[in-house]
């Protein structure tokens, strides 16, 4: 679980274009209203950000069970579908053989 939650790290920071390191973000680090501070457009964008890294779907269902609170609630979801990490076997953008797109 500490791959994923780092690779969330680095993916709400570039995503999202944050200014600050993927080192300095707490996994319990409120997303909204809190110490990111993000709003309901970086929400989307961090959604389809995670969904396109992860080759996955995130579905109003998905947010229903697990609110995307924090990272570690992020993670949480992800592990529900079957994601770990960067070793998981989903295509991640960034690894060998992997161009990170969907297909």
């Amino acid at each position: 679980m500490a791959e994923l939650m780092d690779e969330l790290k680095e993916l709400v920071v570039s995503a999202l274009k944050l200014p600050r390191t993927p080192e300095s973000i707490s996994p319990g680090a409120r997303l909204f209203g809190g110490e990111l501070g993000l709003d309901s457009v970086d929400a989307v964008g961090f959604v389809l950000a995670v969904e396109k890294r992860f080759s996955i779907q995130i579905t109003d269902a998905d947010l229903a069970r697990f609110p995307l609170g924090t990272l570690r609630d992020v993670a949480a979801l992800l592990a529900s579908k079957g994601v770990t990490g960067r070793l998981c076997g989903c295509r991640t953008k960034g690894l060998p053989g992997n161009d990170g797109e969907l297909g």
